[in-house]
């Protein structure tokens, strides 16, 4: 996924990004002609905001996100999130174990709770976004290791119950969270935690 900005500056954009909670890495590249680029006159978008506006074209050439000014910036990152994602899964799918593990390995780095720094403490255990940590649990199933794809599964369940809780709601989110770790608890046979 690459992200092109249309007006204003690529490492303006970076930064501007930078202050979510998941840290954008995706190349960002300008429009030649800024908004008077044709395509962009295209695409509908006639003129500029006082902010950043970008325009997520996914790899197949569609239009994964359009977003008008910094206000949407969590709902891009969540696009590309989710793409990175269904990246792995399609590896999986496509039965391309080692890909799939280079993959979520990178985005989200297992953690040892047991390791200490060169002065002898623990270190934070990182934050992953849940669209993360969903295909490391898949990733983790293929590798026939459930107990970690448990883990991993239902921390995803506990950070959507926190948020559809909290607006007295279910989202398709926390049913899909909520089937893949009983699809794991069910491959674990009744040994499994509840």
């Amino acid at each position: 996924v690459k992200l092109a900005i249309f007006a204003g500056d690529a490492e303006a954009a970076r930064a501007a990004l930078s202050t979510v909670k998941v840290p954008f890495a995706s190349p960002i590249l300008t429009v030649p002609g800024g908004i008077n680029d044709p395509l962009l006159a295209r695409l509908g978008i006639l003129s500029e905001d006082n902010e950043l506006n970008t325009l997520l074209i996914r790899k197949d050439g569609r239009i994964g996100l359009m977003a008008s000014g910094l206000s949407n910036r969590v709902g891009l990152t969540n696009v590309i999130l989710r793409e990175d994602e269904m990246l792995v899964i399609r590896a999986l799918e496509q039965g391309e174990l080692d890909a799939a593990k280079q993959m979520v390995f990178a985005l989200a780095p297992p953690f040892d709770p047991e390791a200490v720094d060169e002065r002898g403490r623990k270190p934070k255990p990182p934050t992953y976004s849940s669209f993360h940590l969903r295909a490391r649990a898949r990733v983790y199933v293929a590798m026939k290791e459930l107990d970690k794809a448990l883990a991993d599964a239902e921390e995803v369940v506990r950070r959507h119950l926190g948020t559809d809780g909290g607006m007295s709601l279910r989202s398709p989110e926390l049913d899909e969270a909520e089937a893949l770790r009983d699809s794991i608890r069910k491959q674990m046979g009744p040994n499994a935690e509840k």
